[in-house]
């Protein structure tokens, strides 16, 4: 499972790459409707979230009707932060 943050246009959202279909990303807050209080809304809270918060990001992922075409996202947000397990890095945009 890959992650990433792109930005709608409205603010920061985490995304999650589909096991077999790279190019397309799981919008996880608008896969989760109501219930995304519960769900990591960036990177550095997936990794506090641990194991179950990849559990619970995997069966969102399979199931997920809010995807997105990696194509269609035209940045990703620029991140740097650190927590005390983690240091992430802003990640650059494709040449071109």
């Amino acid at each position: 499972m890959k992650l990433l943050m792109f930005d709608d246009g409205a603010g920061a959202r985490l995304g999650v790459a589909r096991d077999g279909a790279p190019d397309e990303i799981v919008d996880v807050a608008a896969s989760n409707g109501s219930s995304s209080a519960g769900m990591p809304a960036t990177i550095l809270e997936v990794i506090d979230a641990g194991a179950e918060g990849l559990d619970r990001l995997h069966t969102l992922a399979s199931s997920a009707s809010a995807v997105r075409a990696l194509a269609d996202l035209k940045a990703t947000v620029a991140v740097a932060a650190q927590n005390k397990d983690a240091l992430l890095f802003r990640l650059l945009p494709p040449p071109g």
